[in-house]
């Protein structure tokens, strides 16, 4: 049976205020400028990733834009306000539009595992862990400066994708962006070889004092190979959760009542278990 929906019909406009826990306290804030491709022969998109380092070990990655978005969202709901109004303040606004739907947590169970919560827009909300780190390959003789930051280089084959990544010699950080991290000091760049994913930092705050926090609620556990199988799945088709929960076809029409034929893409994923460490 075939679902027919106007174009201009919001889908997943259900009101959620997600409740945070606070399991340390930010002491260093980096901050990355970031270009990711997300289809194959698309341009890159832009986003703003913070990573919060907490005074004791914990660390949090995620988008600064999605951060803005979702408080927006909160402050909204908790005023009384419903998705309607939500949607026309942030149009007002027009702050820039996130596409990244991870946020990463280093060492919060237990030290050298990675937490992830994956978000993406259809509304479900996945929860893994994995271990920490990459097999690094130090490249002493090569120099680069990033923020005046006197920086080496390190590659590694990681997830399918081979990396390069420069470390600040002065910033004796193990930390870095996304899920890197592990080597003797903190990257302050980052590019895979297909140059799909660049991450540069522009900015380093200390003594922030924000509470750093966690949120799990409502999660479905899912290893990490299942939700790259989930990811490509959704990107390749994004009418694909609505069809799971309608349990039939989509058509999706404009307010004139014309089909509104959907455009696929080939995804390019940030990382790919199946093909080697």
């Amino acid at each position: 049976m075939k679902k027919y929906l106007l174009f201009t019909l919001m889908l997943f406009a259900s009101p959620v205020v997600f409740a945070q826990t606070t399991v340390d306290t930010v002491d260093i804030r980096i901050c990355y400028d970031v270009r990711m491709r997300l289809y194959k022969n698309k341009k890159k998109r832009v986003d703003e990733h913070w990573l919060d380092i907490g005074k004791n070990g914990i660390s949090k990655y995620y988008s600064y834009w999605k951060r803005v978005d979702q408080e927006l969202k909160d402050s909204v709901y908790a005023a009384g306000g419903d998705y309607d109004e939500y949607n026309k303040i942030k149009r007002e606004k027009d702050n820039p539009r996130s596409s990244f739907e991870f946020t990463i947590f280093k060492n919060y169970q237990q030290n050298d595992q990675l937490t992830g919560i994956c978000t993406p827009y259809s509304g479900s909300k996945y929860l893994f862990t994995e271990e920490m780190g990459q097999d690094w390959e130090l490249v002493s003789d090569s120099v680069h400066h990033v923020l005046e930051h006197p920086c080496r280089k390190a590659t590694a084959r990681f997830h399918g994708r081979t990396w390069t990544a420069y470390y600040a010699t002065d910033i004796p950080v193990p930390e870095g962006p996304w899920k890197l991290c592990g080597l003797p000091g903190l990257i302050m760049y980052a590019c895979d070889s297909e140059k799909d994913y660049i991450f540069s930092c522009m900015a380093i705050k200390t003594k922030v004092g924000e509470p750093l926090t966690f949120d799990k609620d409502n999660a479905i556990t899912i290893t990490p190979q299942k939700l790259e199988k989930t990811l490509y799945e959704y990107r390749s088709n994004p009418l694909m959760p609505l069809m799971a929960r309608t349990g039939g076809d989509v058509v999706v029409r404009d307010s004139r009542g014309r089909e509104v034929k959907q455009r696929t893409y080939e995804p390019v994923l940030l990382e790919y278990y199946g093909v080697d460490k």
